[in-house]
């Protein structure tokens, strides 16, 4: 590259980034199956206040009737847009035939989804929006879960549990991401337990925590077993229910460590992670007895060292995105002032003038922007140099008062203009169209309230 110039890319976020964005806005806006659904009942239109559902799980052959190992019944995966806020949720259904929904618990699901809203900010945790009945899906009305819809996210055993030939894939997570996601994990217990709430061993099954890309992990079915669950032993103490939770993360662990193994160990997992790693899942299965943590404060402590290096790895990736998302300010910059030059130049009239693009400011900015976009090289073919695009628009923008000197197209007419000149005739003759388009939609409501005040028989 020249002194002077940069590569065109440099100007605009990272492929790959652009590539996942889109990747994700394409399934968030999906109306066609996600999913392979050949065997699956046919979706209806509308579930109670949600539209074009899709489904999100495929259910392997022969597993229709068997209930979620996380859940103990069997539930139903869908995406559907809320036709109040127009967001993607996903709506978990469940079996009616194993779990009919009732007014009392439709009335404790309310109190729940007010209860886990406490905590709805961590971005480890997945939001839980409303608990309804509907009887849309199905033959019977049922109960379904509304979460947010996290787009190209995956669960822990799909990702790391399920090889291409169906076996375990024992040590198939690098320690590094282990210890990330350790760390994720307490995180998201901390503040749960802070609130007062119990995640319950089926929220930490990895079929029901999300990888939702680049290492971020997500808990994804928080509140659910609040509802369907069995009711916490009124004599078990808070303290010892969120001390069940912190043996599950550990179990979640060691199944991780594990691959999927039938029997997953503490003596496999140290054939391939380090004594340390292997401690902390040991502490964690321990959880409340004596000789494990006792809370998650305590196991912060053990987490400490390995925090320091998840924190500088997330701000790296924080200054990154920084850095990309100020190019695309850059680009939403120069974006605006080509739509200003697109709804002036070459107007085919403005209030029956049909001159009007043609004369005074307009003819100034329709040459500018043939001088700009039209250009040729001196063999005549067409310039398709961006960095010239770039840097004519930037010093529109900023206004410098550097002369150029524009031609029309049959070379009859010559101006030299500065940037400044272009950019006062660019705000002035847009402020114009703005103006005309305010009074006209003035005089268009002054018209409707008129007629609406008039009588029916002094209207014909």
């Amino acid at each position: 590259v020249a002194p002077g110039q940069a590569h065109l890319a440099s100007r605009f976020m990272p492929e790959d980034l652009r590539a996942e964005l889109q990747h994700k806005a394409f399934l968030e806006a999906a109306q066609e199956d996600i999913v392979n659904s050949a065997n699956m009942p046919e979706l209806p239109e509308m579930i109670g206040a949600y539209h074009s559902p899709v489904y999100l799980e495929e259910k392997p052959q022969g597993s229709e009737e068997l209930p979620s190992a996380a859940f103990g019944v069997r539930t139903t995966l869908v995406k559907a847009v809320s036709r109040a806020e127009g967001a993607a949720r996903a709506l978990r259904r469940v079996d009616h035939r194993q779990l009919l929904p009732t007014g009392a618990m439709v009335q404790h699901a309310k109190s729940v989804v007010h209860r886990w809203g406490r905590v709805a900010h961590h971005p480890a945790v997945v939001k839980l929006h409303s608990v309804f009945v509907s009887r849309e899906m199905g033959d019977a009305p049922a109960l379904f879960f509304a979460h947010d819809y996290l787009p190209a996210a995956i669960t822990l055993q799909s990702a790391h549990m399920r090889s291409h030939q169906g076996g375990p894939m024992v040590g198939a997570v690098v320690e590094e991401a282990m210890w990330s996601y350790a760390i994720q994990i307490v995180s998201a217990l901390r503040v749960v337990h802070a609130a007062g709430l119990v995640c319950r061993a089926g929220c930490l099954a990895p079929s029901k925590v999300l990888l939702t890309g680049r290492g971020r992990l997500a808990l994804g079915a928080c509140g659910v077993l609040d509802v369907i669950g069995p009711t916490i032993p009124a004599g078990m103490a808070t303290a010892q229910a969120q001390a069940g939770d912190i043996s599950a993360a550990g179990h979640l662990l060691l199944l991780l460590a594990c691959g999927g193994v039938a029997a997953p160990s503490l003596e496999l997992c140290s054939m391939h992670y380090s004594p340390e790693l292997c401690g902390l899942v040991r502490a964690m299965l321990e959880a409340g007895s004596p000789g494990g943590v006792q809370d998650c404060r305590q196991l912060s402590g053990l987490l400490a060292d390995h925090m320091w290096v998840e924190m500088d790895s997330v701000r790296a990736f924080g200054d990154a995105l920084q850095k990309d998302l100020a190019m695309e300010l850059e680009n939403g910059r120069l974006f605006r002032l080509m739509v200003k030059l697109g709804m002036i130049t070459e107007r085919a009239e403005l209030e029956l003038d049909a001159s009007w693009a043609e004369t005074g400011d307009r003819y100034l900015l329709k040459l500018f922007r043939d001088w700009v976009f039209h250009r040729h090289t001196d063999t005549g073919a067409p310039s398709v140099d961006w960095g010239f695009v770039v840097e004519a628009l930037n010093k529109l923008d900023a206004g410098v008062p550097e002369k150029i000197l524009l031609m029309s197209r049959d070379e009859m007419s010559m101006l030299v203009v500065s940037y400044r000149e272009i950019k006062r005739c660019l705000e002035t003759v847009y402020n114009e169209l703005s103006s005309r388009a305010v009074l006209d939609a003035r005089r268009a409501e002054g018209k409707q309230l008129f007629l609406g005040n008039v009588p029916m028989m002094h209207r014909r």
